[in-house]
């Protein structure tokens, strides 16, 4: 008994060792993080009746003074664009040539939060807002991804209870993150085709080919 004591012991010191320094490799990876561009694929899961909503697109996400910038482009199966900048979020519609414009306010940092973790904050930083364990590593796509399980210690929006990350071993950042609700519906975003750096200032705006309605919801 004394013998299996002591080897688990060793085995939770073991995976503490590997935890933080995966933690202190996402540290230094954050410390170089200026933003990114990727392809995305958000896959929406209602569990009880089986129905999975896929959209695909692209992401811009530049690191700046306070917070972020992001800029997310749905392409299929309809076009939608949503952009967080200067504490305004812009959700363009160019089915209907419509634009609803919202101040973040308080809530910019839990949007920034919900897009960009795992990017350019730093491993020991998410320990702020999660208890973070070791998941088993998983292949997505072509990468042998570092799998973290995040548990939020204070409420987050949406119902999210649980958040799992896996990371590139190399980057250190993220190429799938999920968020699952109490009732096991979850959200999932994969990225693919990563690259990194700065994008122009003028990327960070929405295209529009007319000038569109602007609706202002709450107001």
């Amino acid at each position: 008994m004394k013998r299996l004591i002591l080897l688990l012991a060793l085995s939770t010191l073991a995976q503490a060792d590997k935890l933080d320094d995966i933690l202190t490799k996402m540290d230094t990876a954050a410390a170089g993080f200026t933003g990114m561009s990727a392809s995305i694929s958000y896959t929406k899961v209602t569990v009880i009746v089986d129905d999975k909503d896929v959209r695909n697109g692209g992401i811009l996400l530049e690191k700046e003074k306070g917070g972020y910038k992001i800029k997310i482009e749905f392409t299929t199966p309809e076009a939608e664009s949503l952009l967080l900048k200067g504490g305004e979020v812009q959700i363009y519609h160019p089915k209907i040539n419509q634009m609803e414009v919202y101040e973040a306010g308080k809530d910019k940092g839990t949007i920034e939060q919900f897009f960009a973790v795992g990017f350019g904050g730093g491993g020991h930083d998410i320990l702020k807002s999660y208890s973070v364990a070791l998941g088993a590593d998983e292949k997505i796509g072509n990468t042998m991804a570092v799998k973290l399980n995040l548990t939020p210690k204070t409420p987050m929006p949406g119902n999210f209870v649980k958040v799992e990350i896996w990371l590139n071993p190399v980057k250190w950042t993220p190429v799938q993150q999920r968020f699952t609700e109490k009732s096991k519906d979850y959200l999932e975003i994969t990225y693919s085709n990563v690259l990194d750096g700065k994008q122009k200032d003028s990327e960070f705006n929405i295209k529009t080919t007319n000038k569109p309605k602007i609706v202002r919801p709450g107001k």
